[in-house]
């Protein structure tokens, strides 16, 4: 039962992060809230996406950032 829910949850992360990147030119954040997940789901990402374990006002700050980049 649990190996079952593991594959059902990095199914259910792959395609979320699935309808932020589509193509290779897409850029975007992608912030789970929720700190109990665990680093072995990080694999439902691609190998080249960075993983970072941070609080929520830093989260928001480096979203921040990212989108005061994305429109200059």
């Amino acid at each position: 039962r649990e190996a079952w829910t593991e594959r059902q949850t990095r199914l259910k992360l792959r395609q979320a992060f699935g309808r932020l990147i589509r193509r290779s030119s897409d850029r975007g954040v992608f912030v789970m809230l929720d700190s109990r997940l665990p680093t072995r789901m990080t694999s439902a990402f691609p190998p080249d996406v960075e993983i970072q374990r941070i609080g929520l006002a830093e989260a928001i700050a480096q979203t921040q950032e990212f989108l005061a980049k994305s429109e200059a």
